[in-house]
């Protein structure tokens, strides 16, 4: 499929990101909020399936699988249609952002690196760029109504969505309300350049009350124990110069 990063991982480990969301699902379970049949997990930024695959397939819950860039979302389609999950997996071609109309995205040669192109966005992202595409924009509670979601019915929502963090967790505050937790992939660089950095720690305080680094999750297994929000900007990487990236587990006060 042309992408190094992806592409190799799938290749040498039979998977992407397999060892996080192990990890994340028996923790899950652990403390009473595990994925299964009759809840929906949300994968925005789904690129080719690599995450919704194998959660429709190994713990038998729906999917709603949101990838924005359109070639990507027809191996995605293509994906999802050879696994025989076409029942399972809801495909939505979008992007979550803050209101309903067409953004334009930015594509990379790394198909898990495209990005919404704001307006004001430093030219030194864009460098990296090859080309740009419009697409549908939505916000995440506007795009589960049009599935006939609801919140309550939110497992847990995944998201990769190389700066769009901040647009997710604040469209998606009655799914919070209801209980779910975010895995959000956190990016300094990639934050920092579109100046969603703080943003991003104003919106998870809003929002969560506790989170969970994915290394100490990986280390420590289901007897991790989240940490207080207010140490997320401690914990977290705030250097835009450092090349830094993690995932973070945040949980609601109703998780």
């Amino acid at each position: 499929m042309g992408d190094p990063h992806i592409g190799f991982g799938l290749f040498v480990d039979d998977g992407f990101q397999q060892p996080q969301l192990r990890a994340l699902m028996a923790w899950l379970k652990a403390h009473g909020r595990g994925v299964n049949r009759g809840s929906v997990f949300v994968d925005v930024g789904a690129n080719i399936g690599t995450t919704s695959i194998p959660v429709a397939r190994e713990y038998g819950c729906r999917v709603l699988a949101i990838e924005p860039v359109q070639t990507t979302f027809e191996l995605l389609r293509q994906n999802v249609s050879a696994n025989g999950l076409v029942d399972d997996i809801i495909l939505v071609n979008a992007a979550v952002v803050g209101r309903t109309g067409m953004v334009r995205i930015a594509l990379s040669y790394d198909s898990g690196a495209a990005f919404v192109a704001r307006q004001g966005t430093p030219s030194e992202i864009h460098a990296a760029s090859r080309a740009c595409i419009d697409c549908q924009g939505m916000p995440l509670g506007a795009l589960l109504a049009t599935k006939g979601i609801v919140p309550a019915d939110v497992s847990l929502v995944w998201a990769d969505v190389q700066g769009c963090e901040v647009d997710v967790i604040d469209t998606g505050v009655e799914i919070w309300a209801a209980g779910a937790p975010l895995w959000a992939e956190f990016e300094t660089p990639v934050l920092a350049l579109q100046g969603a950095l703080d943003a991003f720690f104003v919106a998870a305080a809003r929002n969560f009350d506790r989170f969970i680094d994915a290394r100490d999750l990986l280390r420590e297994g289901v007897e991790c124990q989240p940490q207080p929000i207010a140490k997320l900007s401690q914990v977290l990487a705030r250097n835009p110069d450092r090349l830094f990236s993690t995932d973070v587990l945040l949980l609601p006060p109703g998780f």
